[in-house]
């Protein structure tokens, strides 16, 4: 009788260590993945915008790499460089009736330091973020007529909301990102200003 108590109690330990095993995989302070998504241009003329300029927008590609770090139960640091595409065009017609059309920075590197603020710490965990974004242009156009001088380097500030779902492996997290431009873009005399705001839905992967 001793023995099966003894062989019973082995097999009830070893069970329940391995059910936590699987249920609750070790948390790791320093996570790296990448994400990719969809983006789609803002630009926005606080002034309103003139009668003889236009803007059209859509969809496009952004992708990057990712980091996390853990710092306390329901916060984390998480750092990211993406290459984002934008897709806009915006025409202005000067006095003589002469149509000039550019893209506001067709291409750039968004350098990203986010604030993630957890609520729960399950296997599904939602969060808000918000924190810096540093919006480098791949490639400016010369100063010099007839091309537009059309991108600079803009900063904005990202917050959304996301969540986080723990694998074995990996986690997956998606979230829903709004960028708001704080520098004003436009270098074309005819527009008066223009801020470049972009909405993002993203999926991160991180291990």
């Amino acid at each position: 009788m001793k023995k099966v108590v003894l062989v019973s109690l082995f097999i009830t330990s070893c069970f329940t260590s391995y059910t936590q095993t699987e249920e609750t995989p070790v948390e790791k302070k320093v996570k790296f993945g990448f994400n990719i998504g969809a983006n789609y241009s803002n630009l926005v003329v606080p002034s309103g915008l003139p009668l003889y300029a236009n803007i059209s927008e859509g969809l496009a590609l952004r992708l990057g790499i990712i980091s996390e770090i853990n710092i306390a139960k329901f916060l984390s640091f998480s750092p990211k460089a993406e290459l984002c595409f934008n897709k806009n065009n915006v025409t202005v017609m000067d006095g003589t009736g002469a149509i000039t059309s550019f893209q506001e920075m067709p291409v750039s590197l968004d350098i990203m330091a986010h604030f993630n603020f957890f609520k729960g710490n399950g296997k599904l965990s939602p969060y808000l973020f918000i924190g810096p974004n540093l919006k480098k242009p791949i490639e400016e156009k010369p100063l010099t007529p007839p091309a537009i001088p059309n991108t600079k380097t803009n900063l904005a500030i990202d917050f959304g909301i996301g969540f986080d779902r723990t694998f074995s492996h990996f986690n997956f997290a998606p979230e829903l990102r709004y960028s708001y431009g704080v520098i004003d873009v436009s270098r074309q005399s005819l527009l008066p200003s223009l801020y470049h705001h972009n909405i993002s839905l993203v999926i991160n992967f991180l291990g």
